[in-house]
């Protein structure tokens, strides 16, 4: 049976009350309801999947691209920027200044909706992460300025 996704068209309700710019799916795919599965059946029972709208879509793009090896999207084989790979280097200034021109320089290829103003990246060398910090602006919502920040882990890129 297809999943029909039409909330996250330009015509549907949402958008038209909430005047939204971006939506997407959220990173961790959960229905809104619970149903039972003698329900599944039945046309007439709807349930909604969670979605994030504006800037929280975009942060979880930037996760996403963040989280993703090269080759790992058999579609789009260059999509991703695997800042996993600087968690086996030794943490240093050197790491840092290597993360830094990573995202500035495949950021704005895989997430054209913003503007990068700023990188901050701070190291932990006795837990071997680093704390991220973007400074962005987002044109389509009026120049928006947001911080986005968060920890490179061996679990990946957290917020």
């Amino acid at each position: 049976m297809p999943i029909n996704l039409d909330f996250l068209a330009k015509d549907s309700p949402a958008y038209k009350t909430e005047k939204y710019v971006y939506g997407d799916l959220h990173l961790d795919f959960e229905l809104k309801s619970k149903l039972n599965n003698k329900y599944l059946s039945d046309p007439g029972i709807k349930s909604e999947v969670r979605v994030d709208y504006n800037v929280q879509a975009i942060r979880n793009s930037i996760q996403n691209i963040f989280n993703t090896k090269k080759g790992q999207k058999i579609l789009n084989p260059e999509f991703g920027l695997d800042l996993g790979q600087y968690l086996f280097e030794s943490v240093s200034y050197e790491t840092a200044e290597e993360i830094s021109n990573t995202i500035q320089r495949e950021l704005p290829k895989f997430e054209p909706r913003i503007i990068l103003n700023n990188i901050n990246i701070e190291g932990f060398e006795d837990t071997n992460e680093y704390i991220i910090t973007l400074s962005i602006s987002i044109p389509e919502l009026n120049n928006l300025n947001v911080a986005v920040d968060g920890t490179l882990t061996q679990n990946g890129f957290i917020y």
